[in-house]
């Protein structure tokens, strides 16, 4: 849930920074944000919502459930089925990236 405020403090402080001194500390080709997007992925329970903030951030998100830990749900297929279509990342694709089978 973290993950579209850290996106946005990202980018405004690069614009910040920016804006202060007239230009950035650095050149980037890409916002800072746009590196996170590219580079990283992130775990998320089905409580946590990741359709919704895969809608807001990308398709950032993997399954994960730390069953069978009590910090897991009772039944995370389940809970995971009930949201509905998922973005493809989520589904098994980020994993596949990861682990370079794609």
């Amino acid at each position: 849930m973290w993950v579209p405020l850290f996106c946005t403090f990202l980018d405004g402080g690069h614009d910040f920074v920016s804006r202060l001194h007239g230009a950035t500390i650095t050149t980037l080709p890409c916002r800072p944000s746009e590196y996170l997007r590219r580079q990283v992925r992130i775990a998320a329970f089905a409580y946590e919502r990741p359709d919704r903030l895969s809608a807001s951030v990308g398709d950032l998100f993997m399954a994960c459930s730390d069953w069978p830990h009590s910090e897991g749900t009772a039944d995370p297929v389940t809970d995971l089925e009930a949201l509905g279509p998922l973005p493809a990342g989520f589904r098994g694709g980020n994993v596949d990236r990861l682990l370079r089978r794609v």
